[in-house]
């Protein structure tokens, strides 16, 4: 478990080498050993207010957030209030055994979301306070059946016709 919420001048140069390390990062961090069969990798990654990697527009943020393409063990991840937009949404694709992932405060809009829908295992999906998301958004989390818990209050583009959409989510247990 790796958590660099608050890291207030983490770099995208870092993340790249903590990337590019590709060993368990238990061996490197000292980290505690989770419950989970793959607890030694990182599988969880928090980058909350990382305000380096943030970047100053969504096209650096974008740059910044690319790296974590090459974490494809991840099955949590934070990003909460990053600047990234459907753009920057790419470093998802092959990020196959997600199961929570948290984009509170991030400024994607609903093109984007087409990146999740390899995330067969995902169960928590978060995107709250992103006023920037639309309908169309909505079209391709409905694809995510696997969802149970799904917030997305505060998204003030996102109306009935597209909630509408969420239906066929029939194994929700919390909206928000």
């Amino acid at each position: 478990y790796l958590n660099l919420s608050e890291t207030y001048y983490l770099t995208a140069e870092v993340l790249k080498k903590i990337a590019e390390l590709g060993l368990p990062l238990k061996r490197w961090f000292n980290i505690k050993a989770r419950t989970f069969k793959t607890d030694i990798y990182c599988v969880r990654l928090q980058l909350n207010g990382t305000f380096d990697l943030m970047g100053k527009d969504s096209a650096e943020a974008n740059v910044n957030i690319a790296h974590l393409r090459t974490l494809t063990s991840l099955t949590e991840l934070q990003l909460k209030w990053h600047k990234f937009n459907d753009e920057g949404m790419q470093v998802f694709e092959n990020m196959i055994n997600m199961t929570s992932l948290d984009l509170t405060g991030c400024e994607m809009k609903g093109p984007g979301f087409k990146h999740l829908l390899r995330m067969h295992k995902l169960k928590r999906l978060y995107f709250s306070f992103s006023p920037t998301v639309t309908n169309e958004a909505l079209g391709y989390v409905a694809q995510l059946t696997s969802l149970r818990v799904l917030e997305m209050q505060y998204c003030e583009h996102i109306t009935d016709e597209g909630a509408s959409k969420l239906s066929r989510l029939t194994d929700l247990t919390r909206i928000n």
